[in-house]
């Protein structure tokens, strides 16, 4: 499962990713859904990685030229992400800051069955393997959502 943000999201329809939706909340003023606030996690909302959509474009450039550079490899699997677990709530907060003074309308809903209290990337091996970092953190996914 690959949650993104950025500009060329918008080439995509995703109905249910939290920060295109977070956006359209605070843009159009309708109400935003978070799904659970009882989770087993710090603040009972879910947990996920976020990768800003450059960042994941810039992990495919750096793997293309270690694969040039090692072309006996004909198969190798990396998670790719930020590495960091961030809450839905997190996010918000984050979000509320962006747009300020604009307010959110945050309605809880009950959480779904398939969302796993926390999703996070083990990105060690890309970072090992071809010294991908992220350059983009939350903020700026939100700031560049169209």
């Amino acid at each position: 499962r690959l949650a993104i943000a950025g500009h060329l999201v918008i080439l995509m329809v995703i109905p249910r990713l939290l920060i295109p939706n977070l956006v359209k909340a605070f843009l159009k003023q309708t109400p935003f859904f978070l799904y659970g606030n009882d989770y087993a996690t710090k603040d009972g909302s879910c947990i996920r990685d976020y990768i800003h959509v450059y960042d994941i474009c810039n992990a495919h450039f750096l793997l293309w030229k270690w694969l040039n550079d090692h072309r006996q490899i004909k198969f190798e699997t990396f998670n790719l992400g930020s590495g960091i677990g961030t809450s839905n709530l997190e996010v918000i907060d984050i979000a509320k800051k962006v747009f300020y003074p604009s307010r959110l309308n945050l309605e809880i809903r009950p959480k779904r069955s398939w969302d796993p209290a926390i999703l996070v990337a083990n990105v060690a091996k890309a970072k090992q393997t071809f010294q991908f970092k992220i350059t983009r953190n939350l903020k700026d996914m939100i700031s560049d959502e169209p």
